[in-house]
């Protein structure tokens, strides 16, 4: 199923990310763009919450506002949108 082949890219570009590997969590956040169309909308937004934190633990803040913004964009209803609207408001700026 394309959910859990995407989930697994983003958890794998927490870790990258958090390993300082910010070309490795890059190309793994790109698998996940290229399945996030047969994703359904719940999916989207809890891999969108994960690539965000991804984006924020690599560093890239304003990258992971956007994320998260999408994320909550696809289901603020969901839980991937709660989690996603709850990250963003503690991010900096």
């Amino acid at each position: 199923h394309f959910g859990s082949g995407a989930m697994v890219a983003a958890l794998a570009a927490i870790v990258d990310a958090r390993a300082g590997a910010l070309d490795a969590m890059r190309g793994r956040l790109r698998e996940v763009e290229e399945v996030a169309d047969g994703l359904t909308r719940l999916e989207r937004a809890f891999i969108g919450y994960l690539g965000g934190i991804a984006l924020r633990e690599g560093g890239d803040v304003e990258g992971a506002r956007r994320t998260f913004d999408a994320a909550v964009d696809s289901a603020e209803d969901g839980i991937g949108g709660a989690l996603a609207r709850r990250e963003r408001s503690h991010l900096p700026g």
